[in-house]
């Protein structure tokens, strides 16, 4: 898996368009980990993270 994760952040690029289809709650949770240890400046930074499940939500953005 370390390797898949290594070769996604190289590769990774903004979304514009999202999907309809809803995220499982086990890849929901693996991003949200990964959230929580991205570095910030200097570790000055606590981080803040917001989930919506709702679709709508993510258009009124």
């Amino acid at each position: 898996m370390e390797n898949q994760l290594l070769e996604l952040i190289k590769t990774r690029r903004s979304c514009r368009h999202y999907k309809a289809e809803q995220v499982s709650d086990k890849e929901l949770n693996a991003v949200l980990e990964a959230g929580e240890y991205a570095p910030t400046g200097h570790g000055l930074q606590d981080p803040i993270i917001v989930v919506h499940p709702t679709f709508r939500v993510i258009n009124s953005v």
